[in-house]
């Protein structure tokens, strides 16, 4: 009996022939069992991808904003009435009024007042006899300190001397305190 190990692998030409297909069975099993293993995590992956883009889609198509519908005729005199009911509060008629009222020296009469919201000014229609009525109507409803940039537009002239004449004034509001 040997004592010792036999350290020539290669005992005989078949066995030699032997280890080498062992070897490669075993590498091609490993390769084969690697190669599958590879071909189930892609197949896992890629389905994972297609549920990825249809929970994407199906977010998407609930996130886009729904055509917009062209209001009727009838809404969107609703919304110009809501619109100008809204703008009308933002006027300051009362410190305009009382403006109006210490301006007013008995020989003008106001009859419009016509503001413009966006450009928060307002256009006052007034009759006086003589020009001397209305700039004085001018200075003293600058003098208030309500409106800002008092001024006269425009004159339209009476049939004769004694019939008064009509003047639009123009002016504008500043800041709520």
């Amino acid at each position: 009996m040997n004592r010792f190990p036999n350290l020539n692998f290669a005992h005989s030409r078949a066995e030699a022939r032997k280890n080498r297909l062992l070897i490669i069975a075993v590498l091609g099993l490993v390769l084969g069992v690697e190669w599958g293993y590879s071909a189930w995590q892609f197949q896992d992956a890629e389905g994972e991808r297609r549920r990825l883009e249809s929970d994407l889609y199906r977010l998407q198509k609930r996130l886009k904003q729904p055509a917009e519908v062209a209001p009727s005729k009838e809404v969107n005199l609703r919304l110009v009435a809501a619109r100008n009911m809204v703008n009308s509060l933002s006027i300051p008629w009362e410190e305009l009024l009382s403006a109006l009222e210490k301006a007013h020296g008995g020989k003008v009469v106001v009859e419009s007042i016509r503001p413009n919201v966006e450009g928060r000014k307002v256009e006052i229609g007034v009759r006086a006899i003589g020009f001397s009525e209305v700039s004085g109507f001018i200075r003293r409803l600058s003098a208030t300190g309500v409106l800002e940039r008092v001024m006269l537009v425009s004159e339209t002239s009476g049939i004769d001397a004694k019939s008064s004449s009509r003047f639009v004034i123009s002016a504008s509001w500043g800041e709520r305190k």
